[in-house]
């Protein structure tokens, strides 16, 4: 059990490697949901549909950033397996195409259309010159949105439930067969200071549930 009046003692190490990697893959989902239910707070009508798709986009990149590991060694592709329907996989499987194919990159042929056009002025019989027209897709399908919405809450809570409580349950494990290695943490432990990392910080407390 935690309570908000406990002190904190900051830690380091391999002990500790997996579980701030997992902290950060939770925090990038919980972007990612947050920034799809900002977009859905935005109504579908002309003068939206830039700020709606840069919402999209980020939320997109979002979900592509917590597969590649990067610094963060903590492979999700299991979980995912784990955690989610078929339909829910398909749904990552093919939010991670816009990713690969559309957002980061112009490849994939039916997201996004484009056409030359020669303009020509009857009357004068002249060229006037020419024409442009791109057409990328600027929302997903509703079905697919739902489903990766859906995927993208269930796999916050699982890395929440499943990892990052785990992590947690192994170190202290490891730490109560240590008393010596535990009476110095508990005498570097201190009142928690919001500003430790920088003036913005989540502070992911795994024991107990995970925050809507």
């Amino acid at each position: 059990m935690t309570h908000d009046t406990d002190l904190l003692a900051r830690v380091a190490g391999a002990g500790v490697t997996q579980i701030r990697a997992w902290g950060s893959v939770w925090w990038d989902l919980q972007q990612v949901h947050m920034t799809l239910h900002a977009r859905s707070a935005l109504p579908d009508v002309p003068g939206q549909t830039f700020a709606r798709r840069a919402l999209w986009e980020a939320a997109v990149i979002g979900l592509g950033r917590t597969m590649k590991n990067g610094s963060r060694q903590v492979p999700l592709q299991p979980l995912i397996d784990e955690l989610l329907p078929e339909a829910s996989r398909a749904a990552i499987a093919e939010v991670l195409r816009w990713r690969d194919k559309h957002v980061a990159h112009r490849q994939a042929g039916d997201l996004e259309r484009t056409a030359a056009y020669v303009a020509y002025d009857p009357p004068t019989k002249t060229v006037t010159g020419m024409a442009v027209r791109v057409a990328p897709v600027i929302a997903p399908p509703d079905a697919l949105l739902a489903r990766f919405t859906a995927a993208v809450e269930a796999l916050r809570n699982g890395v929440w439930e499943l990892r990052i409580a785990a992590e947690e349950k192994k170190y202290l494990e490891e730490l109560a067969m240590d008393p010596e290695k535990m009476g110095q943490i508990v005498r570097r432990a201190k009142p928690n200071d919001p500003n430790e990392l920088g003036p913005f910080s989540v502070l992911i407390r795994p024991t107990g549930p995970s925050p809507g």
